[in-house]
């Protein structure tokens, strides 16, 4: 099935659109030269009449390298290649620059209107995000052509109509002064008869910064240097013209490539934007809850936590979660932790920032150790609680690191010093070694790393318990259960790998990114356990990816069951849960051959925890019951930071799945 109801213009030049004609885009190609471009990542004035003078966010075409390829080079000019700006032609540095590929046509932004499919292979369409009120789509089009991005937005209310043409006129006035570092707009279309606006964008093939750090892990230093200067001149920008982008974060940073060494990336998704009044001079004069809790300044935190006095907010807001970002492209965890918007707001108000060496959760080392005190030093400015007190992003693009103007003796050093402790850190805490899921060519299907086995337990003492357990493990048949963790995130499911490992710490846990799989014996049985990332954008894969059956890299083998987690203390989320649960339930790849499915109510021992009937009435299930084609449902009690409902959960799976998979 194609994209319903979606128009977009059917003639690409300006003069077409207004003269009413109907041309396709196959018969009105982009000019070359919209598509090899470097976007300027500095302000440079030349020292020489051969060179172009550039602000930061420009776009240079006609590139190439000054010398034709097969000429001696002289010395020192490898790095200097040469182009076009503003109908000057003339040299720039290689450093000065990120070459970009994307389409990003010399006449601006169109409008017009006409039918998708008649472009565009919608039957094939991709949704690549989904929120309240928008679905972004990537799709090709029919003449062969370059992959785009539709967005589409409602406007079918005179609240939605408001947010979509706000973002529109944004992003219009953005294309128009040429800032190169946000997603370009190609065509926009507001279509008579449906009510919907709909917007026409170049597509990102390297995904969010989600997938990058699922393909690769923790970005490089030198590739996050990159990456952070683009992304702070795309907010000075932004600030520039006194707009709060409002909700920075992994999907926010889209890239270009797949290749890790390839850092080419824009700003998406600048639907919580909000101009401040020049008269603010940046500072705090916004209200209201916008953004993701594990990005945002304590001042935004404070209009999402419960029990904390609303703060205004102001551009600052946006340099902070610039910090946040640059900690996690660096070591693929965020530096502030909780399982809610009050917690994390206390974990930014009273803990110390930290880099450590070793996870929270003792599961191995973690990637700081390589990096530079300059790029801590940087991460820190940014993150200072007082919004007065963090650098501008004007200012925070001179810092030492951003520049490259740092002593480079001090990284060896502090390596010189770890090399020194390696076998005193090794004798704390053995490394543990986790790879993380990599995603395939085709931008839709995740590969699984290979599940880890607990190590192999020791000669166990001679109790009848131990010794039963022991001969059972060596000699007796035992079955296999993969067992999905399911739920929305903060819900708990960390919580229940970390006590199954016995693992009796309180500190907050990194949320799951992408999934992780444990291996866990309890009786008879070896349960394979798949924690599942609940974030919105880990969600939209549940079913694309493990119902497949990719996520076990065997074709054929089933889920044995799935415990679908609840907090059962915030309600607020239920209805959200709800929809997630029930897409679980209806799900004929997913739940093949009847696996069971377990509603675990966690968070049972919070005072401001509801009742297991109030829950299930909300999630509108019949705890104990059948639901279609004979899935058997259960709810059940938990308080999994107490360890209490962990081996019970599992156990139900065990006495209601049908599935045993041998190794």
């Amino acid at each position: 099935m194609g994209v319903p109801g979606v128009l977009v213009a059917s003639g690409w030049g300006s003069d077409n659109a207004s003269e009413g004609t109907s041309q396709s885009m196959s018969s009105t190609p982009l000019d070359s030269r919209d598509r090899k471009v470097a976007v300027t990542l500095v302000d440079h004035v030349p020292e020489s009449l051969s060179e172009l003078s550039f602000k930061r966010g420009d776009s240079i075409r006609d590139i190439a390298p000054a010398w034709p390829r097969g000429d001696q080079v002289p010395r020192g000019t490898e790095e200097i290649w040469r182009g076009k700006l503003r109908g000057r032609e003339g040299t720039f540095r290689r450093a000065h620059v990120c070459m970009s590929t994307l389409i990003v046509p010399l006449a601006g932004v169109q409008h017009g209107d006409g039918v998708v499919d008649d472009e565009y292979d919608t039957s094939n369409a991709t949704l690549l995000n989904s929120c309240h009120g928008f679905e972004v789509f990537a799709c090709s089009p029919l003449d062969g052509g370059a992959r785009v991005r539709i967005a589409i937005m409602r406007t079918d209310s005179a609240e939605w109509r408001a947010r979509s043409e706000r973002q529109l006129s944004l992003m219009e006035e953005m294309s128009a002064i040429g800032c190169g570092h946000l997603i370009p707009l190609l065509r926009v279309v507001r279509p008579p008869r449906e009510k919907r606006l709909v917007m026409v964008m170049p597509h990102m093939a390297g995904g969010d910064l989600f997938d990058r750090l699922e393909r690769h892990g923790p970005v490089q230093e030198e590739q996050a240097r990159s990456i952070a200067m683009q992304l702070l001149s795309g907010v000075a920008q932004l600030h520039g013209r006194h707009i709060l982008h409002g909700d920075l974060q992994p999907a926010a940073l889209l890239f270009e490539s797949t290749d890790a060494q390839n850092p080419a990336m824009r700003i998406d998704v600048l639907r919580t934007c909000r101009r401040l009044p020049p008269s603010s001079n940046g500072m705090g004069a916004l209200e209201g809850a916008c953004g993701r809790p594990d990005y945002l300044s304590p001042e935004m935190l404070s209009w999402h936590a419960e029990g904390v006095r609303s703060q205004q907010y102001g551009l600052q807001s946006d340099v902070w979660s610039v910090g946040v970002l640059l900690y996690v492209m660096l070591c693929g965890f965020a530096p502030f932790q909780g399982e809610s918007p009050a917690d994390i707001y206390k974990a930014c108000a009273s803990r110390k920032l930290e880099f450590p060496a070793v996870m929270a959760d003792g599961r191995g080392g973690t990637s700081w150790p390589r990096v530079s005190p300059a790029a801590k030093r940087m991460i820190e400015q940014l993150l200072q609680q007082d919004p007065s007190a963090r650098p501008t992003a004007e200012v925070a693009l001179q810092d030492p690191w951003i520049t490259g103007d740092y002593d480079s003796s001090a990284v060896r050093a502090t390596i010189a010093t770890l090399r020194s402790r390696f076998l005193g850190w090794s004798q704390l805490q053995p490394s543990v070694e986790v790879p993380l899921p990599r995603r395939s060519d085709d931008e839709t299907t995740l590969r699984p790393p290979r599940p880890r086995q607990i190590n192999a337990p020791e000669t166990p003492k001679l109790s009848f318990g131990h010794l039963s357990r022991w001969l059972m493990g060596r000699f007796g048949k035992r079955r296999h259960l993969k067992v999905l963790l399911l739920g929305l995130d903060s819900a708990g499911k960390s919580t229940l790998l970390q006590r199954l490992k016995d693992d009796t710490s309180s500190e907050p846990l990194m949320p799951t990114i992408g999934y992780d799989v444990e291996e866990f014996e309890h009786g008879d049985v070896v349960y394979s356990l798949y924690d599942v990332g609940g974030q919105r954008q880990s969600r939209l894969k549940w079913r694309e990816s493990l119902g497949s059956g990719v996520a076990w890299s065997q074709t054929g083998e089933g889920v044995g069951g799935v415990i679908f987690v609840v907090d059962a203390a915030n309600p607020a989320r239920w209805p959200e849960a709800r929809e997630e649960l029930h897409h679980l339930l209806h799900d004929q790849q997913l739940l093949v051959g009847g696996a069971p499915v377990l509603i675990l109510a966690n968070k049972m021992d919070l005072p401001e925890a509801k009742s297991v009937d109030a829950m299930v009435d909300a999630l509108q299930v019949d705890p104990d019951g059948l639901l279609g084609k004979g899935i058997r449902c259960g709810v059940q009690r938990a308080s999994l930071l107490e360890a209490d409902g962990v081996l019970g959960a599992l156990e139900w799976i065990a006495a209601n799945s049908s599935a045993e998979v041998p190794k």
